[in-house]
């Protein structure tokens, strides 16, 4: 997530909770090993956008090639 910069968040936590924040948002995940040291894997998954608000249960999803003016009109509704 350091590529995208410091106000970006990424999901982490143990497998089975990854796996159930995945099922939830219904995004499909895949974990890639790269080598046979169990820390050289990457995870291939959708890459939609989800607008979320402090205590809101419903986020609202966006696909990941929505314009910006689309998303721009989504946070400005969140807002």
């Amino acid at each position: 997530m350091e590529s995208f910069g410091p106000g970006f968040l990424g999901l982490t936590g143990s497998t089975g909770d990854v796996e159930q924040a995945a099922r939830s948002f219904k995004v499909k995940l895949e974990r890639i090993q790269l080598s046979d040291d169990p820390t050289d894997y990457v995870m291939k998954h959708a890459s939609p956008i989800f607008v979320m608000r402090p205590n809101d249960p419903h986020p609202t999803p966006l696909p990941a090639t929505s314009s910006p003016g689309a998303i721009a009109a989504s946070l400005r509704a969140a807002l």
